[in-house]
């Protein structure tokens, strides 16, 4: 990891410890592994997230109502 791409995730891990919303993903912790990868440990979530939902739909829309509950959550997380 060059030199910018280390200070740019070591910034997005500082935001990252700062947010405390129920609509967005916990942050728990961080490490780098024996190769130096840099892992992010965050929250559990039951339902997946969104590519595993719309993986899941098989080409199937999602209601109306669906859609925009995700986008009221979103919202909110915003503020």
């Amino acid at each position: 990891m060059n030199t910018t791409d280390r200070n740019n995730t070591e910034q997005e891990i500082r935001l990252l410890q700062k947010f405390s919303h129920p609509f967005i993903v916990a942050y728990k912790d961080s490490f780098l592994d024996r190769d130096q990868y840099l892992n992010i440990v965050m929250t559990y979530c039951d339902d997946g997230d969104m590519y595993c939902l719309i993986k899941l739909q098989k080409g199937n829309l999602f209601t109306e109502d669906q859609i925009c509950s995700w986008l009221v959550q979103m919202a909110l997380a915003l503020f």
